[in-house]
């Protein structure tokens, strides 16, 4: 690094040192977390190599040598916000949200007269307090702005311009008027979360001296109010500077400061309102001076932190944080205003240039949610929160573009980044609509995306201390090569029709439907068989994701972040009863397919994770363990299903009951037994990529389009990794099929059984399908296309619904069958499906 430059000057030279993890990657979560430095953890490692640190409750030497190193690390927190011990106590806690749950229980609440007030737009783990507030008889209160939602407009910097929303209320008899009370506490960010909007720290000196009520235009007595100032998503990227503004409160993480060491935080209490946290009754190890077991004496400790701290501190990871402010300030120089101002200039670039995205027809790509304009580096922090538009004004599925950003390695957070206040209001949504949508099984984090078309959270970007402009240029070349609608020549009605009988040449309300390719994949996340006849079981088609490639973690490796695993072609020999896995170039290895019946083998069992559920296996062997290693270049192993132990399906059929006996069995399949694809939909989804003239088989994520040939019908099929290709259906009509009879073939002598399937539900689809069976490497297509397909005019037609609220980002069915432990129904292809409908 050359000590001539100064940060961010030299950021290209600090990222090959000191961030060399990112050279094929884009970053865009810093407000999730940041990254940490190479020098961080070494020099973290080499302390702990070079000196014995032992419990600081302890006394002897070596604990004495940690119990400094903690007050040094107390000191140091407190001087990167310019105060001293004499102004500040640092309670050190395992992250923000710790030290908020500790203020909610040791506040000096008074029953009847406390209030909670707190911003909406406040994080979910500040909205908590009031659940401990209300344990004491404290009312709550939200103060709410009325923003247009989610359009670009500036909040008033006026407390009194927001709204109260009384939460809970508690009263004592004869308490006329509540706002006459003490001990009250008000909390809002210095930085949104959310959409990176920096609220006034001028309102804590103006609600301490006047009171909430009294900023709000009530004129009242002024009760004594304390404020706590939620800094965890501030003090990543801004000066938080407590001589000049005294919140009583502040909440940090330091893994959002540093990256490292998580699991640390701090709860920062001003001296004189320390007694506004006597509150706490539990006392754990070193939080009493002395107590008596038989009788009811606890005496706390003196200085507030030791009271506050139940147990032993983390002190290794407190000793890790010396190291993380020594590592940063190297690097940026121990100035803040200098991350400020790198920042905030990425990000207001990222603004301008996001806003001038325009489809063809001249509507916006981009629609954020923020109330600054981007101007100031004073009221807008590092981060844009948006959602993606298509031409027609229809939205984008968060998870959708996800997946899609996770093919050019970009890492950035989709949802309502456990911020419901700001996620509703800035987008628009009705309180009673979303608590319906909760109760109805939504729940923060899972794949719902879009309701009735409109969107229930959104993207969010967000820069660190590290983040260079080539990020911010890497990501707008994501947004335009994979949501700019460039051309407007996408099959109309009129064409679909007329692409639509051209596929099934039958009449569209007779379809002859057929099965016409199976499908199995015995090791998770590897290659397909394709084979003409196989044996249906319990689980699904025998054998079907039956082994799995784990890491020494025993965890799951997967597709989307394994991608050579597509370069392993599994093949099952039912005569020799043996599975060979092969990869060109590195041969083949053999593993039996009853690993349990095989004699002398002396078997390892371990535990692992499929989709959370938890599933014993059987460990292949040392001779395929090193083989997949060194094709995966990494320490793995093959394990194999234990057969008796029972998974079940967390997804049940729309078709039986819901007082169904038990969902269906599971290999090691995520979702369902049995996926589905119809060969007319994909065909139809290939031919809308040659309307859009997408070359998608060498169209690389962070390339430019790629002019060597078109992505067949067979390849996306094999994209898709389904069990079952349909033939003879109209496109689309698969998702409306309650069930689907695979039939006997009597053109066949020993013609195959008959199976019906049940329908389970639609499939969400990921990064996993733009992998490249032949490299190995993430694509961005089908993923793309699929986000943007407009549907049929007959599905349009069939379902009364408008092409804005189909848009998709599923694409396949799931089924199930029921056959009984130890039967056995055989399968072919040829064999006549058919359908029942919804």
């Amino acid at each position: 690094m050359d000590p001539d430059n100064l940060y961010p000057d030299n950021l290209r030279c600090i990222r090959e040192l000191e961030f060399p993890s990112l050279k094929d990657n884009v970053f865009l979560d810093h407000t999730g977390c940041t990254l940490y430095t190479t020098s961080q953890i070494n020099q973290y490692a080499k302390d702990l190599q070079n000196n014995v640190y032992a419990n600081p409750h302890s006394s002897n030497q070596s604990s004495n040598l940690m119990s400094d190193v903690v007050h040094q690390v107390r000191c140091a927190v407190l001087a990167h916000f310019n105060v001293t011990p004499n102004e500040y106590h640092v309670v050190f806690t395992s992250g923000a949200t710790d030290a908020l749950k500790l203020l909610g229980k040791s506040f000096c609440w008074t029953k009847g007269k406390s209030k909670f007030v707190y911003l909406e737009d406040n994080h979910t783990s500040v909205v908590g307090i009031r659940e401990a507030a209300a344990e004491h008889g404290a009312s709550s209160v939200c103060l709410y702005s009325k923003y247009s939602n989610g359009l670009t407009s500036e909040l008033s910097s006026l407390l009194s311009s927001y709204k109260p929303a009384i939460v809970k209320e508690y009263l004592e008899e004869n308490e006329e008027n509540f706002e006459n009370e003490i001990h009250s506490l008000f909390a809002y960010p210095a930085q949104s979360n959310f959409s990176g909007y920096k609220y006034p720290l001028s309102w804590i000196d103006e609600v301490k001296s006047k009171g909430v009520c009294q900023c709000l235009g009530n004129e009242t007595l002024k009760p004594n109010w304390s404020v706590l100032l939620d800094a965890a998503s501030f003090v990543a990227t801004s000066q938080l500077d407590l001589s000049k503004h005294t919140p009583d409160f502040v909440c940090l993480s330091f893994y959002k400061m540093f990256g490292f060491p998580t699991g640390l935080g701090a709860l920062l209490v001003r001296c004189i309102s320390e007694d506004q946290v006597n509150g706490k009754k539990y006392f754990g190890g070193g939080a009493a001076d002395g107590y008596l077991a038989r009788q009811d004496y606890y005496k706390p400790r003196r200085q507030l932190h030791a009271r506050l701290e139940d147990g032993t501190l983390p002190f290794l990871n407190i000793l890790a944080l010396k190291h993380s402010f020594d590592a940063v300030y190297k690097i940026t120089g121990q100035s803040m205003i200098k991350v400020q101002l790198h920042t905030f200039t990425l990000i207001q670039m990222l603004y301008k240039q996001m806003m001038a995205l325009k489809h063809i027809n001249g509507s916006s790509v981009i629609k954020v949610y923020c109330h600054s304009k981007f101007i100031d580096s004073a009221t807008q922090g590092a981060i844009i929160a948006f959602n993606i538009m298509r031409a027609d004004g229809s939205f984008v599925g968060f998870h959708h573009v996800l997946h899609l950003a996770a093919s050019f390695n970009i890492h950035m957070r989709g949802g309502c980044f456990c911020n419901v206040g700001a996620c509703m209001s800035m987008l628009g949504l009705d309180p009673q609509d979303l608590k319906q949508t909760f109760e109805a099984g939504h729940a923060c984090g899972d794949h719902i995306d879009l309701v009735k078309g409109y969107p229930v959270g959104a993207l969010r970007v967000s820069l660190g201390y590290m983040t260079t402009k080539d990020d911010i240029d890497q990501f707008l070349h994501f947004l335009h090569e994979c949501f700019m609608e460039v051309d407007t020549t996408i099959v109309d009605d009129a064409d679909q029709e007329i692409f639509y009988d051209a596929l099934t040449n039958v009449h569209p309300r007779q379809p002859q439907v057929f099965l016409k390719d199976i499908f199995l994949y015995p090791v998770k996340s590897c290659r397909a068989m394709r084979v003409s006849k196989w044996d249906i079981c319990e689980t699904g088609l025998k054998y079907d994701r039956s082994w799995m490639v784990v890491n020494d973690h025993g965890v799951s490796l997967t597709l989307k972040r394994e991608h050579r695993l597509a370069l392993i072609q599994p093949h099952i020999d039912l005569e020799k009863s043996t599975l060979s896995l092969h990869v060109d170039g590195f041969g083949s290895v053999v593993v039996p397919l009853l690993i349990d019946s095989v004699p002398n083998q002396t078997l390892s069992v371990c535990q692992t994770k499929v989709c959370g559920d938890r599933v014993t296996v059987f460990n292949c062997g040392d001779e395929a363990k090193l083989w997949l290693s060194e094709v995966l270049q990494r320490p793995v192993s093959l394990v194999f299903k234990r057969p008796e132990i029972q998974r079940f399906s967390k997804k049940r059929s729309t078709s039986t009951s819901s007082s169904e006996e038990q969902p269906p069995t599971l290999a090691l399949t995520n979702e369902a037994q049995y996926l589905m694809v119809s060969q007319s939909t994909a065909e139809y989804l290939q031919q809308i990529m040659v309307e859009l003239q997408v070359s998608p088989d060498c169209l690389l994520a962070g390339e430019g389009p790629s002019h060597s040939g078109e992505m067949t019908v067979d390849t996306i099929i094999s994209r898709f990794r389904s069990n079952f290709v349909i033939g003879g259906a109209e496109p689309f009509t698969e998702e409306s099929w309650s069930e689907a009879t695979i039939n006997r073939n009597t053109n066949e002598p020993n013609n195959g059984g008959r199976v019906k399937l049940h329908f389970t539900g639609l499939c969400n689809r990921c990064s996993m399908v733009c992998i490249d069976a032949n490299t190995g490497k993430p694509t961005v297509e089908p993923l793309r296309t699929l986000g943007t397909l407009p549907p049929p005019k007959r599905l349009l037609e069939l379902t009364n619904r408008d092409s804005k609220s189909l848009r998709r980002s599923h694409f396949g069915v799931y089924f199930h069958t029921r056959v009984a432990f130890g039967s056995k129904v055989t399968i072919k292809t040829g064999s006549p499906v058919t359908v029942n409908f919804h």
